[in-house]
C-alpha cells in the first residue's frame, strides 16, 4: 500500500476515458484471436454484443449450411442437365455461365452469408434465423432426393 499522495498520483495517471462505455466494435484487431467468448460484466448488455470466440455448435450450425448450400447446387446443376428450371433468378443468371462461374459465386454468396452470421452469433435474431436457414436447407435437400427418385 502507498501512501495517499502515491495513490493520487495514480488516479491522475489513469486514462479519464472509460473504454467501456463504447460497444465492442465489429471488426477489430482481436476478432479473430481474441478471448471474449460471453459478456464479461453484469452492466454489459445482455443481447447483441459481439464476441471474439464462437460456440462450436454454432459454428458447425454455419459449416453444415455451407456443406448442405454445395450439395443444392450439385443437385441443381443435375437437375438442369436433365431439363429442369432454376427458380432463384440470381442463380440462374450464372448457371448460363456454366459450373465455372455458378459453384464459385454460389460457395462465395453462402460464405458472405455465414460470416455475417457468425460475426453476429450473439445478436436476438441470428441464432433462430441460424437454425430456420439450416432446417429450411435441410428440407431442401429432402425434396432434391425426392427429385432425383421421381427422375
Amino acid at each position: 500500500m502507498g501512501t495517499i499522495a502515491d495513490q493520487k498520483e495514480y488516479c491522475n495517471r489513469q486514462n479519464p476515458h472509460d473504454r467501456r462505455k463504447r460497444p465492442t466494435r465489429l471488426m477489430g484487431r482481436y476478432t479473430l484471436s481474441g478471448r471474449r467468448k460471453a459478456h464479461r460484466r453484469a452492466a454489459d448488455p445482455q443481447i447483441n454484443y459481439y464476441v471474439d470466440q464462437y460456440s462450436p455448435v454454432f459454428f458447425f450450425s454455419l459449416i453444415l449450411i455451407l456443406i448442405l448450400s454445395m450439395f443444392d447446387g450439385i443437385f441443381t446443376y443435375h437437375y438442369l442437365s436433365l431439363g429442369g428450371r432454376e427458380l432463384n433468378p440470381i442463380m440462374e443468371v450464372l448457371i448460363k455461365y456454366g459450373p465455372s462461374a455458378f459453384f464459385p459465386y454460389k460457395f462465395l454468396i453462402t460464405s458472405i452469408g455465414i460470416f455475417i452470421l457468425c460475426l453476429h452469433t450473439n445478436f436476438t435474431f441470428v441464432r433462430s434465423l441460424t437454425s430456420m436457414i439450416l432446417v429450411l436447407y435441410i428440407l431442401l435437400i429432402f425434396y432434391h432426393v425426392g427429385l432425383l427418385y421421381a427422375f
